[in-house]
């Protein structure tokens, strides 16, 4: 018994030595290492051939964790910023009075219910035709509706069943049976940095 006990407290007192020292050599690795001879972050490799092997794993582990996981946080931030230059071209316009009313809409609901779209445009009409370009577009899925607003009163102007009185077109050309088409009918995906598209007007 006296024998397995002083076995134990030698194996106890060479664990806690070695524990000791690895907490003295990994706290001097970012000491000594950098400062070494006055050199001051210096550039020098670290040592870590004085570290077990089990702590050099978890370094090389860590180091790959960080370098991966700021590799991952670039590519997200590069994917978010990916962004479109989207030239719409309208054309079969009878007149050119007023202005075209282009609206980019980027879901279902707005589409559905008139409701803030991503963007609207403004467009002067030219020989029957006009050209919106909107810029720095994000990638992504969208839909366009676009009318001419003949007497520049700011709304599209229908008729008593609420037909519109003033032309008017969908992005692909979408068109609804008894009523506008959805958002589905109308999509486009954006997904280059440039894209253009024609829509004509009814």
């Amino acid at each position: 018994m006296a024998d397995s006990e002083t076995t134990t407290h030698r194996l106890l007192a060479g664990w806690k030595s070695e524990s000791s020292r690895t907490l003295i050599d990994s706290t001097s690795v970012f000491d000594s290492d950098f400062e070494r001879e006055g050199n001051t972050m210096s550039g020098q490799p670290l040592e870590t051939s004085s570290l077990p092997p089990y702590q050099r794993a978890l370094r090389l582990a860590f180091v790959t964790a960080l370098i991966g996981g700021l590799m991952l946080a670039y590519a997200a931030v590069a994917e978010d910023s990916k962004t479109c230059d989207l030239t719409i071209k309208i054309v079969g316009l009878e007149t050119d009075e007023g202005n075209l009313i282009v609206a980019l809409i980027n879901n279902a609901e707005a589409f559905d219910s008139n409701s803030s779209a991503v963007r609207d445009e403004s467009v002067a009409v030219a020989r029957g035709e006009g050209l919106a370009n909107l810029r720095a577009v994000p990638y992504g899925t969208y839909a366009i509706k676009v009318f001419h607003d003949e007497n520049s009163n700011g709304e599209l102007d229908t008729n008593f069943v609420g037909f519109p009185k003033e032309p008017f077109g969908f992005s692909m050309d979408a068109m609804g049976k008894f009523g506008p088409p959805t958002f589905e009918q109308a999509k486009f995906e954006i997904a280059s940095p440039k894209f253009a598209l024609t829509i004509n007007m009814n």
